[in-house]
């Protein structure tokens, strides 16, 4: 079962494709303010459209966290909706979490990931963090 809880098929047909995901840019901005880190992350991708999609929304599991070594400081899962309208083309997505906030720092060393949950439980779960695909690091100005 795939993360919307579409079948997937085990043959990997590429004929059996509904769609595919991907992220094609990460970006962060952070602020130092009162002991705290505050990130804006931002996940740039595209949704596109397989043989067996039809018109509608997609709902992307995107999970974003920030660890210091192997604690896990931040970690939230989004169910971030887009709308796909036409089969032909890709449709692009941007997502932004500007809820990021965690303790100031004292060395450069927190690393901040971004990444679709392929096992996206309905609330967060802080234990899924160390799974992420690293695409952003070194998260502090």
């Amino acid at each position: 079962t795939g993360p919307n809880g579409q079948p997937v098929d085990p043959n990997r047909d590429p004929a059996k494709i509904i769609y595919q995901a991907s992220i094609t840019d990460v970006t962060r901005d952070c602020t130092h303010e009162n002991g705290q880190l505050t990130m804006k992350i931002a996940v740039a991708g595209k949704v596109v459209p397989g043989p067996l999609f039809t018109p509608g929304t997609v709902t992307m599991p995107i999970r974003i966290a920030v660890q210091h070594g192997p604690d896990v400081l931040y970690s939230q899962l989004h169910q971030y909706q887009v709308q796909v309208t036409d089969p032909s083309a890709a449709t692009q997505f941007v997502f932004t979490d500007t809820n990021v906030v965690v303790p100031e720092p004292t060395a450069r060393d927190y690393q901040a990931y971004a990444g679709y949950d392929e096992n996206a439980p309905a609330a967060t779960d802080k234990s899924k963090a160390k799974r992420k695909k690293r695409v952003a690091a070194a998260a502090t100005n």
